[in-house]
């Protein structure tokens, strides 16, 4: 009796609210939509109102949770949330929890009203396999229960939360017929890069300023090592919507500002990487353009060769040396206390080869600042895992990398390569700055980028000629890429 009441019910209810969705459906689904709400979030967090941004963003998910049985709407929203804050103080007040409460309040209803079928997707194994890793990290160490507390946030974040974002994506996601998702993403992403860029340029200019409360390597949301790690991974998408856009030099000059963007974060570790990273990213954009766009492309990196040797030139001239290749050579040796670290991560592993010291840990004459919040950094995923987490954690760890690598790997479209790339050059960022552990936002925005190439792959495959072409490029650009 209550199947056929909630299946009728469902059934008024779609009924109902069908010319609501019909006629707002080119709005969400449209590019306006996304700008609008990027715009929303860099003025929110220049004029330091996080409150009326979050507003404006559970709004929009509010109405897209109970308009549209589709997540793919309510997608940009959580990737952009963050980046409407200037600190995190704002959720010491009840403020923010009013406007989340009805977003949670929606998104109950949405799965109610829309989900048929539960899917656990071919991640839910090995996230479950890290979420035990993670709580159980530690067992048998010294004192852990001295310190177990001060790493439940990040073993709970880095495990059941993102096993939630992926859960909660991989059964909600279904885009309507004939939708490109990979080409909303990839705005989606780009656009993302293009906030951090202002939240970054807004930071930069309020601590030159002397804006009490700036702190001039952290935005408010995170600090500019996972500002410029988000922005690393919005490249790719942006070398994508490149060589399926007929906008070239739009898009090549978005690109552009990503690159300066990331300069302006002071990250010498993903700069570094982004620089290694162009070449490959030209090679492949460059293998699949059509004949039109390769000669566009021809002509955009002539003229950007041309630029470059008139800035070195004048460089030379004016100073007689070059600032990038100065900024190399000052930080190209420099571990910035990381061996330290990595030695102390090797003895811990080897005294603790099982579970590892555990999430919490912290050692004694620690300089990094930890909380409740705030576990001790290990400043690489490789080391941190198996300095916390041990054999247990790396096994667990290594089953969820080929996971996510077969996942991203199964087909060899366009989308699936820059994906990979995305998540590759993030990850070797990683090992000197632990990405895995930086929940929010990046492996939140990483969890759905995997959903959204899962999703993809479900769809009709290539012909087979252009199926073996990608092949070749693809298994090209991943040699690359190990390379790198």
């Amino acid at each position: 009796m209550y199947n056929v009441g909630m299946k009728a019910f469902r059934e008024k209810y779609q009924n109902l609210i069908a010319p609501l969705s019909l006629s707002l459906k080119s709005y969400f689904y449209g590019r306006t939509y996304l700008a609008m709400i990027s715009l929303s979030t860099i003025l929110s967090y220049a004029l330091n109102q996080s409150l009326l941004g979050i507003i404006i963003l559970c709004l929009c998910a509010v109405v897209a949770l109970l308009l549209f049985d589709d997540l793919t709407p309510f997608m940009p929203l959580v990737m952009l949330f963050m980046l409407n804050l200037k600190t995190w103080d704002i959720f010491l007040t009840p403020a923010p929890y009013i406007p989340l409460f009805f977003v949670f309040l929606a998104l109950v209803f949405h799965f109610l009203i829309f989900c048929k079928k539960f899917k656990k997707g071919s991640l839910f194994l090995p996230i479950i396999l890290v979420s035990i890793a993670l709580l159980i990290s530690g067992l048998f160490a010294d004192g852990i229960f001295n310190y177990y507390h001060k790493g439940l946030i990040s073993r709970i974040g880095t495990g059941p939360i993102v096993l939630l974002i992926y859960l909660v994506f991989t059964n909600g996601i279904n885009p309507p017929k004939n939708f490109d998702i990979t080409k909303y993403f990839c705005v989606s992403l780009v656009l993302l890069g293009l906030v951090c860029y202002a939240d970054v340029f807004v930071n930069k200019h309020l601590f030159e300023k002397g804006v009490e409360g700036i702190v001039e390597h952290d935005v408010g949301w995170n600090n500019v090592n996972g500002v410029a790690a988000l922005i690393l991974v919005a490249i790719p998408a942006g070398f994508y919507l490149l060589i399926k856009s007929k906008k070239v030099i739009l898009w090549a000059a978005i690109i552009a500002l990503l690159y300066r963007a990331l300069y302006l974060t002071g990250s010498d570790g993903c700069l570094g990487v982004s620089l290694v990273a162009l070449p490959i990213l030209c090679i492949y954009a460059f293998l699949y353009a059509g004949k039109k766009l390769k000669f566009y492309l021809t002509g955009i990196a002539c003229v950007a060769v041309i630029f470059s040797l008139v800035i070195v030139t004048l460089s030379l001239i004016q100073t007689g040396t070059l600032p990038i290749v100065d900024k190399i050579q000052e930080n190209i040796f420099v571990d910035s206390g990381r061996t330290t670290i990595y030695k102390n991560a090797l003895d811990l592993f080897a005294k603790y080869p099982i579970f590892g010291a555990g999430i919490g840990y912290a050692p004694e004459d620690n300089t990094l600042s930890t909380s409740l919040i705030l576990a001790y950094n290990f400043h690489s995923t490789f080391f941190h895992v198996i300095a916390t987490m041990g054999g247990v954690g790396f096994i667990a760890y290594v089953y969820y990398f080929y996971k996510r690598y077969r996942l991203l790997m199964q087909h060899h479209r366009e989308f699936n390569v820059f994906m990979v790339m995305s998540f590759t050059f993030m990850e070797v960022y990683g090992m000197i700055d632990s990405c895995e552990f930086n929940i929010m936002p990046l492996m939140m925005i990483v969890t759905i980028l995997l959903v959204v190439v899962e999703h993809n792959n479900k769809t009709e495959e290539l012909p087979l000629k252009k199926r073996q072409a990608n092949r070749l490029s693809f298994y090209f650009c991943y040699f690359l890429l190990s390379i790198t």
